[in-house]
């Protein structure tokens, strides 16, 4: 008879632990997908803003064009040599906050990115954790 209650002690204890070591898992696993998420959104936000470079990209773009049609305005109309140059330093003005508004949504690209290498790499230790976890449970 003492065998039996220690056989059924060791099972309780054992139905016990599995229980504790199944919460645990499900907290970590909560912790992966908020985790998860929080990279999903950064890399959506990532995504928004290299939408939003290449947007700006292509503002330059015509910038640039509006340059060039000044440059041939200033050629063919040499007695308004001083009013085309204001035009030229009005769209040269344009291009640089451009440039800088591409230069920062670049540096923000850039950081996003660096925070995603950050999360994954979190990630990725707390999937090795659960596999150690794992393993000791079925071992």
């Amino acid at each position: 008879m003492l065998e039996i209650q220690a056989v059924y002690d060791e099972a309780r204890t054992l139905a016990q632990r599995t229980q504790s070591s199944t919460e645990e898992i499900r907290k970590i696993i909560g912790r992966l997908q908020n985790q998860a998420q929080h990279s999903s959104n950064i890399i959506e936000h990532s995504t928004e803003q290299a939408h939003k470079s290449v947007e700006t990209t292509n503002s330059a773009g015509e910038a640039l064009s509006r340059i060039v049609n000044a440059l041939a305005t200033i050629n063919d109309m040499n007695d308004q040599i001083a009013v085309a140059s204001e035009e030229q330093t009005t769209v040269a003005g344009e291009i640089g906050r451009c440039i800088v508004s591409i230069s920062d949504s670049t540096k923000t690209t850039a950081t996003e990115a660096g925070a995603n290498a950050h999360e994954i790499n979190d990630i990725v230790t707390e999937m090795q954790r659960l596999n150690e976890k794992v393993s000791a449970i079925t071992t």
